[in-house]
């Protein structure tokens, strides 16, 4: 506040008693609208004008200092105004995400949710002034919540859904500065677009007159942003915290995913993979999965995948991409896009893809990086057809072979049975296909990412790899050369290159492994290529033939049957009619011809008759 008071009696020299505007360095990003300091300062003091700051809109705000009055307002940011730049005299250093505290023992009461050190509980059953709710908090032996860092944060909103009212949070102000409602330092901030906006002229009281709520109406994007409101009028629901109770059972205090495993929330399930992976390969490896890289349409989905992120310590790919001819960025699911997190300043790439950080915020980078993971959404239905599909399909099931597709081929596994390589080999050729080859470091993620979940099954699977005793080499069973590799450390030695040697991919690594071609400890995977405007193999559709020769043969023979059998009836018809006639009508004065006229006439007459 010193600081402060300096600056506006500096200004107010310069400004000679005029009513002249300073810019400084609070501003609004385009389509934003959250107010930010240029130095990334936390925004935890406000100085507004009566009346400001204005409504916002897409345009960008920047904000000036008005000397004389000592307050602020906004304003486009191309209008040309003097300004104030503040130096440091020490060397800056890039803000880093806060480190977590070490979780104590002990767990917290029925009703309250876990996290880390602390119990949450939102109290949706009445609504109440700040006041109120800050004593009934004290009843429950805790406080109004104060929020740390963007992971409490993020696990609050993950609790928004069975809510849909705004939300009484611990912090207030005190002479224009918000301050928690214990000795906390503000350490971390979440307001909404144009907050905090001041609400009631904060004065030197005891009692505070901006409180703040967590947003949780419309519009929904932005669930889970602060907003300062009147402290002694409006009435809202709550949040609780206190501290875990040590005599309890511990329990799970921190959202600890685990990698290559299956998350849920809001009846979506998701994979994580921790691979390195450039976001083409991570579409592919998803699409393997029965699923598609993620996307995120509503804050609670991105507050949980910020958990998941921020534990792993380790940006993942999402479904976010623009390519070029198209200067926006659209989900791979061609969902449209109706909500964001983008960092500041981004996206930076034209043309890139996107993933979230750790700290949960989008960014973007050229596709072709490599980056340690990617987050699946995973489907249970079949999933559409997108521009990337290959052509073809899979064949039928044939006996218990499923075949799962990936690129331009088909994989079955058979890990449930152990087999020796020989085996293997009959095993593959009986249901079509060919013995596992790996032709790069793709291919190997998506046979290691689907070989994990059979780790305790079978050490691995047969490799189709064999020695080519001619150029002293190593080929697949298709006679392709080995060209990519994943030895292990002790798996390339001289003893590898042999006629007598099989090799096998190791279920917990994906690492390759040279053994014994008796060894029964390995199941078999087989391979087939997609099959061009047909979804059956061979076999089945040999069988399927010699059915459907059977059926015709057996339909034409039946159909010869019917006429014959109608051909006799009727010639025995005609006959038996053509006697009856003959006797009722001829006249044996006549004449041959007019006999057959007279007959004729009168057969007509009666069948018209009978008509």
């Amino acid at each position: 506040m010193m600081f402060l008071m300096l600056i506006y009696t500096i200004l107010d020299q310069f400004s000679r008693g005029q009513e002249q505007h300073w810019w400084i360095g609070l501003n609004t990003y385009e389509n934003d609208g959250r107010f930010r300091w240029s130095d990334s300062s936390l925004l935890n003091f406000i100085s507004w004008a009566p009346g400001k700051p204005r409504l916002i809109n897409k345009e960008r705000k920047c904000v000036y200092m008005t000397a004389s009055r000592e307050d602020w307002g906004d304003q486009k940011c191309l209008t040309a105004l003097p300004y104030i730049c503040k130096r440091t005299n020490t060397t800056t250093v890039q803000p880093s995400l806060p480190s977590l505290p070490v979780p104590t023992p002990g767990s917290c009461v029925q009703g309250w949710h876990a996290f880390i050190n602390k119990c949450f509980r939102i109290n949706s059953q009445e609504k109440v002034t700040w006041l109120e709710a800050k004593r009934k908090c004290e009843v429950q032996g805790g406080i109004l919540a104060t929020i740390s860092n963007h992971l409490e944060q993020a696990f609050i909103t993950t609790l928004l859904p069975s809510v849909t009212v705004d939300i009484w949070i611990g912090l207030h102000d005190s002479k224009k500065e918000f301050l928690w409602i214990e000795p906390e330092a503000v350490k971390y901030v979440n307001w909404a677009p144009g907050e905090p906006s001041g609400y009631g002229t904060s004065i030197a009281s005891d009692q505070p007159t901006n409180c703040v709520v967590m947003w949780h109406g419309l519009p929904s994007l932005f669930t889970g942003r602060w907003d300062d409101r009147n402290c002694l009028e409006e009435k809202h629901i709550f949040i609780c915290q206190r501290s875990k109770d040590p005599t309890l059972n511990p329990s799970s205090t921190s959202f600890s995913p685990v990698p290559n495993s299956t998350l849920s929330y809001l009846n979506n399930t998701y994979r994580v993979l921790t691979k390195p992976l450039k976001w083409q390969e991570a579409v592919l490896l998803c699409q393997s999965l029965n699923g598609s890289l993620a996307d995120v349409m509503e804050p609670y989905t991105q507050a949980f995948l910020t958990q998941t992120v921020s534990s792993l310590h380790t940006p993942l790919w999402i479904g976010l991409s623009s390519e070029e001819g198209r200067r926006n960025y659209v989900w791979f699911t061609d969902e449209s896009i109706s909500y964001t997190n983008w960092q500041d300043g981004e996206p930076q790439q034209i043309v890139g893809c996107a993933y979230m950080d750790i700290d949960g915020t989008w960014r973007t980078a050229t596709c072709n990086t490599k980056l340690q993971g990617a987050i699946c959404k995973l489907s249970t239905g079949p999933l559409s057809s997108h521009k990337w599909s290959y052509n073809g399909s899979c064949p039928k099931t044939v006996e218990d072979s499923s075949w799962l597709p990936f690129r331009n081929n088909c994989y079955a596994f058979h890990m449930e049975v152990m087999l020796g390589q020989k085996e293997a080999v009959k095993r593959c050729q009986k249901v079509g296909g060919m013995m596992l080859s790996i032709l790069d470091e793709m291919e190997n993620i998506f046979i290691w990412e689907h070989l994990q979940a059979y780790e305790s099954q079978a050490k691995g699977a047969w490799l189709g790899m064999s020695f080519n005793s001619k150029g002293g080499t190593l080929v697949w069973h298709d006679s392709i050369a080995v060209n990519y590799s994943n030895w292990g450390q002790h798996d390339t030695g001289p003893s590898m290159i042999s006629p007598n040697s099989c090799y096998w991919i190791q279920s917990s690594n994906g690492v390759w492994r040279l053994g014994s071609c008796s060894n029964v400890s390995m199941g078999v995977i087989c391979k087939t290529a997609r099959v061009e405007g047909s979804s059956i193999s061979k076999s089945a559709f040999l069988e399927n033939t010699k059915t459907i020769v059977v059926v015709i043969l057996s339909s034409l023979a039946l159909c010869a049957l019917v006429a014959v059998a109608f051909y006799l009836y009727k010639r025995r018809w005609i006959s038996e009619r053509g006697t009856f006639e003959s006797a009722r009508y001829s006249r044996t004065n006549a004449s041959p011809s007019e006999s057959a006229e007279k007959n004729i006439l009168v057969s007509d007459m009666e069948m018209n008759e009978q008509d």
